[in-house]
């Protein structure tokens, strides 16, 4: 039962890592495209400053690999902070900008207040909002629009991302 439950967990965190290296590394490629087709050209240091950042977010997240290989003997610990909702959206939109631009897409946040703050660990909720804007933008048909709202609620902040992509089915979201 334990080396399945390893197995298992050993599984889950292969597959989020895939997904969090695919972003960078797409980034990355589309950063150097444009860099190649015109190496005179001055403007090229925006791009190439985008690819520092997104070198510096996988090594990011190969260590964060060897944080979670830590989890076993008990010495990883989430960093929680407060960080500012608002704040936190527009950084992962500007990190994504590239791929926004590719996709011709329209990412808004809706009337998010500057006062939201929540409690978590940085990385982590970046990196749930980045999957949820990468899937809107990966499975919309036509030019994505993507709107973040943020909401109190009587427990916290409901952050809520809607999109004109394909959806998942009714049945497939109750398994989720």
């Amino acid at each position: 039962m334990k080396q399945k439950k390893l197995l298992r967990t050993n599984a889950e965190i292969y597959n989020n890592m895939a997904h969090e290296f695919r972003t960078p590394l797409t980034n990355i490629k589309l950063a150097t495209s444009l860099l190649s087709k015109d190496p005179a050209n001055p403007g090229n240091a925006k791009f190439l400053d985008i690819i520092n950042k997104e070198n510096a977010r996988l090594i990011q997240q190969v260590e964060r690999v060897l944080h979670i290989a830590r989890l076993e003997n008990g010495d990883y610990a989430l960093k929680n902070e407060s960080l500012n909702v608002k704040t936190l959206l527009q950084t992962v939109m500007e990190e994504m900008q590239m791929q926004i631009e590719e996709k011709k897409a329209i990412v808004s946040l809706q009337q998010i207040p500057e006062a939201f703050e929540i409690s978590g660990d940085r990385q982590h909720l970046t990196n749930v909002f980045r999957n949820l804007i990468d899937n809107a933008l990966k499975y919309s048909e036509l030019s994505p629009v993507i709107d973040i709202t943020a909401t109190a609620e009587r427990d916290g902040i409901l952050i809520a991302f809607a999109d004109n992509g394909i959806g998942i089915r009714a049945s497939t979201s109750r398994l989720m």
